[in-house]
């Protein structure tokens, strides 16, 4: 191979994303909350939905009007609607579907980490909600039923294994299908309780502070920046939606992968960090290190504010997909166009600029110990990463961005001194793909 071709930068293949959708989203859902500062009469919950609505709705127009295309229609599984309608078979997605609510209600009423005050915004946003997933479910499922090229999906399994004819169940696709739920009930109620809070944040922010407080500018920005992940992450959760090419093609199959993403959210976290990862317990913060030097904590705390930033702008290049442990379609957009883990890269980097001052507020000794332990936290993420790839791997897709990104990203550098960090194909994917396109677990 020449030395003039060892040098051409693959292109990237398209992304399941556009921008200009996700940022008119972004756009709306700002202009919402700056309207529910002045207008004080909904409540907290109500307000959260308000600006979810104000973030979803506008992506959901654009991409219903941008992808009516046969590229849609394929990635989707629709086509041609049907000309009668398989009531028997519309029947038995519905029947799934309402015994997966009940079954998730069961394990909400059963564990007692949901019955505590922390997860009551939640409660309260179902109550709304509930009755209106009820009554959608028929028309939508009617709809999609008489579109669908393999209309035996995971809703069709379920009812299946209700109805008793276990014959007719595809086993494999009815654990993809329990696990995407499973990540839905997991995260989206954690997710949304963190969304309300922080709306009701901003909702209260005395914009009269900000000027010479750089203390509470810095926290404003903080709440902001992840409020803006979050209301992504949420409305990502609630749409998985084959209307909207959204749905779940794939969810991770491997308990590393589940552990891997898992630990790093409560109650996980909670014990992993108390009990093994503690590397910053009573150690003076950074704000209050650089308190003397405002210079050096505007240029710090702008640095830490920077990375959020392009955290948060990671999961807006997401629009209606963010999703852990599942498969949604590949971003190649955004801050993606950078680096395969943009997101993490940032989180992971701000994480030492918040909490060097343990450093210089500890002896050598504990200093270094510190430094173990965020090294630590830092290689779950790695491990995160890393399983995150190989579940992807399956899809031609993925592999053709990952390859690219060995020549493209901006970290590419440490690739080559670090040949561990590149990207190589798995031999042996998670997934297949059978003869009806669809993905098979290995």
């Amino acid at each position: 191979m020449s030395q003039h071709t060892r040098n051409i930068v693959p292109p990237l293949p398209a992304s399941c994303t556009s921008m200009a959708v996700n940022l008119t989203g972004f756009g709306s859902f700002l202009i919402a909350v700056m309207l529910l500062r002045d207008w004080r009469q909904p409540d907290a919950i109500t307000a959260a939905l308000i600006a979810l609505a104000a973030l979803a709705l506008p992506m959901i127009l654009l991409d219903l009007l941008g992808q009516r295309g046969e590229r849609h229609r394929r990635n989707a599984g629709l086509g041609t609607p049907a000309t009668t309608i398989d009531w028997r078979r519309v029947g038995s997605k519905l029947l799934g579907y309402y015994l997966t609510l009940a079954i998730i209600a069961l394990i909400y009423w059963l564990f007692p980490v949901y019955r505590g005050d922390f997860y009551r915004p939640f409660w309260a946003l179902l109550k709304i909600v509930i009755p209106f997933l009820v009554l959608i479910a028929v028309p939508y499922f009617i709809w999609l039923d008489r579109r669908m090229q393999r209309p035996q999906d995971g809703y069709w399994q379920m009812g299946m294994l209700v109805l008793g004819r276990w014959s007719a169940v595809h086993w494999p696709s009815l654990k993809q299908y329990a696990l995407g739920w499973l990540v839905k009930s997991f995260f989206l109620p954690l997710m949304f309780v963190f969304f309300q809070g922080g709306i009701a944040f901003l909702r209260e922010v005395d914009f009269d502070r900000l000027a010479g407080n750089a203390s509470y500018s810095f926290d404003l920005f903080w709440e902001l920046f992840y409020t803006i992940d979050l209301v992504f992450v949420v409305v990502g959760y609630t749409l998985t939606l084959r209307l909207l090419d959204t749905h779940i093609r794939t969810t991770e199959p491997t308990l590393s992968g589940w552990l891997a993403a898992l630990i790093n959210y409560a109650p996980f976290w909670t014990l992993i960090y108390g009990s093994y990862l503690a590397y910053n317990v009573d150690r003076v913060s950074w704000g209050n290190w650089l308190a003397d030097s405002p210079v050096l904590y505007v240029m710090w705390g702008g640095s830490i504010l920077l990375l959020t930033g392009l955290y948060a702008f990671s999961s807006v290049a997401f629009g209606l997909r963010f999703s852990n442990l599942t498969h949604r379609g590949i971003v190649t957009n955004g801050p993606y166009r950078y680096s395969k883990h943009p997101a993490y890269v940032a989180k992971n980097i701000s994480w030492w600029l918040i909490t060097i001052p343990f450093i210089v507020d500890s002896t050598p000794l504990e200093a270094v110990r510190d430094c173990l332990l965020l090294l630590g936290v830092n290689l779950i993420y790695f491990a995160r990463a890393r399983t995150e790839e190989r579940h992807l791997s399956w899809d031609p897709v993925y592999v053709e961005y990952a390859l690219a990104m060995n020549q493209r990203s901006v970290f590419r550098r440490f690739g080559r001194w670090l040949p561990f960090l590149r990207y190589r194909p798995p031999t042996r994917p998670l997934f297949t793909v059978n003869s009806a396109g669809e993905p098979v677990a290995s």
